[in-house]
């Protein structure tokens, strides 16, 4: 597959436009109705391929620094920096599901999440959830996302 930048100006905007809500210690209502705002705007983008940097940190197989190759929503490649190397696809979640998993942690533990989102796309920059009476739970941070055109 041959992929070039797409070039948008809402992706290379300055650190202002990023971090700009956060599902912190908000009522339910409240955190659901920023979770659906954020949602709307990823959403509205458009953007179903890209390139995007996660960080992951969890009682997981593949942690670290993870480099992911979305098409049309799928995920394609997913390279690990520290092992230099390729992981299976299905062991991350394309940023549509992360939405899905941020809704299932809220309605299961809402005590123990955080989230942020950016603020022009939607997508989820930071999403920090905890179990502390088992040491479960996790981060994924993504980052440096571009979306690509495929031709």
């Amino acid at each position: 597959m041959m992929y070039r930048l797409w070039r948008v100006g809402v992706i290379l905007t300055p650190a202002i436009a990023l971090h700009a809500c956060d599902l912190g210690p908000l009522a339910d209502g409240e955190r659901l109705r920023l979770l659906n705002e954020a949602e709307a705007r990823w959403s509205g983008s458009g953007i179903r391929s890209y390139n995007v940097q996660y960080t992951v940190s969890c009682f997981c197989r593949y942690r670290g620094a993870i480099d992911l190759t979305v098409v049309n929503g799928v995920i394609v490649r997913a390279h690990v920096r520290s092992e230099s190397a390729d992981a299976p696809p299905d062991n991350f979640k394309a940023i549509d599901s992360l939405f899905a998993f941020v809704r299932r942690e809220l309605r299961d533990d809402p005590t123990h999440l955080r989230v942020t989102f950016d603020r022009v796309l939607g997508y989820p920059r930071e999403i920090d959830w905890r179990t502390p009476e088992n040491d479960a739970g996790g981060y994924i941070g993504a980052d440096s996302l571009v979306p690509v055109m495929i031709r």
